[in-house]
């Protein structure tokens, strides 16, 4: 079987869009890159490729939030200051950019609620609760034991 090497770029461009998040670029079929070293196909099972493109919409969404929100504070305060005569108008399609990025947020939004809904349920939940509540018995029973004795 031959070796293939792939570069960088050329893994990029087999992926698709991207995004960054933490140490890692996610890409929308579930690709990633980690510490920009190792790079890893999407995974084969349904299940946890659900999950990668769930965690690329999740990372996107914050990404694109922020950048609205920084773009239309811009937009504002450049309008502020063109109001008071200390600079140049917004530009005139700014407000149009600045919905488009708003319809951008919207779509990916419930595109994240419909990968939501493709999620399997797991017992992860489940567990989690069962040794929260294993651990609240066992503090109450400390608390308890530690109330039974004497004050000096």
């Amino acid at each position: 079987m031959p070796i293939v090497i792939e570069t960088e770029d050329e893994f990029r461009a087999r992926h698709g869009d991207s995004v960054y998040s933490d140490q890692s670029e996610l890409f929308e079929d579930g690709a990633v890159i980690v510490e920009r070293t190792h790079r890893i196909d999407p995974p084969s099972d349904k299940a946890m490729l659900t999950k990668a493109i769930h965690r690329f919409v999740k990372a996107k969404i914050d990404d694109r939030t922020l950048r609205f929100t920084n773009a239309r504070e811009s937009v504002k305060t450049q309008a502020e200051w063109f109001a008071k005569n200390f600079g140049p108008a917004p530009h005139p399609k700014a407000v149009e950019a600045l919905q488009g990025m708003a319809n951008e947020i919207i779509e990916l939004r419930l595109r994240l609620d419909d990968l939501d809904a493709q999620l399997p349920t797991t017992k992860t939940n489940n567990v989690r609760e069962s040794i929260e509540r294993d651990q609240v018995a066992a503090s109450a029973k400390v608390i308890n034991a530690i109330r039974q004795l004497p004050t000096f």
